[in-house]
């Protein structure tokens, strides 16, 4: 599945990936979500992570399942069909353990494929907590 030495175990790498499998360049990528494409190969190299609400429009435009893209969980392709959100992940986001979540972190609960799953509150907390991580790494 890896793309000569790029590994899947990064979120640049499954970016690549992505992009690769769907036969998109990166200067393609870059116009479809506004960026360059030397900012697209530093997503790609993990020299930069992509904000929230690009890192959603190169999931969607590479039909990549977001939760595969962040955490390599599950299958890489995004599941066509929008389910409803679980109980949990609503009551979780209404709660005060959501309190100083990042926009993007509340956003990217709402966009996870989580149709065949049964999250509790502590699964959707969980979830929550590998996304800020992801928000909140450092550029290098």
């Amino acid at each position: 599945m890896a793309d000569g030495d790029q590994s899947l175990e990064t979120l640049g790498g499954r970016l690549r990936w992505g992009r690769k499998q769907r036969g998109v360049t990166q200067p393609q990528l870059g116009e479809v979500v506004g960026a360059e494409s030397q900012q697209i190969w530093k997503y790609e190299k993990d020299k930069r992570v992509p904000g929230p609400q690009r890192l959603l429009q190169m999931a969607r435009f590479l039909r990549l399942n977001i939760w595969w893209l962040v955490f390599r969980e599950g299958s890489p392709d995004a599941d066509e069909t929008a389910p409803e959100l679980p109980a949990a992940v609503v009551d979780f986001l209404a709660s005060d353990l959501a309190e100083g979540l990042s926009e993007w972190t509340r956003g990217a609960l709402r966009e996870i494929p989580w149709a065949g799953t049964a999250p509790d509150v502590g699964d959707v907390a969980r979830v929550a907590a590998g996304l800020q991580r992801v928000v909140s790494h450092p550029d290098t």
